[in-house]
């Protein structure tokens, strides 16, 4: 999409914006003048408004502790002692991984 289609579609959507939820139809079919394209454009990006404000709304730092927490409170692995790993057994669990 060149730059002045995405100028000319946001110019609309932040007019729409301005225009309350049960006039907008109206308002689309004026400043759109026919042109669907930019209207489909420009209602897509009112029907995901309220997933973008959310979205905003969450600090990122806060979605990444979360992330993390989520992820330490993850179980340790199982014991995989007396198991078999192909034709391998494994005999005992080292204090401390070989490649450490």
């Amino acid at each position: 999409m060149n730059p002045e289609r995405w100028q000319e579609i946001e110019r609309v959507y932040n007019s729409a914006l301005a225009v309350e939820p049960g006039r907008r139809e109206s308002f689309l079919k004026t400043a759109c003048a026919g042109d669907e394209s930019l209207r489909r454009e420009v209602e897509q990006l009112l029907i995901s408004q309220p997933r973008i404000e959310r979205f905003i709304e969450s600090p990122a730092l806060e979605v990444a502790a979360r992330g993390l927490a989520k992820d330490q409170a993850i179980e340790p692995p199982p014991d995989y002692v007396g198991r078999f790993l192909l034709h391998y057994q494994i005999v005992r669990k080292s204090a401390k991984a070989a490649w450490e």
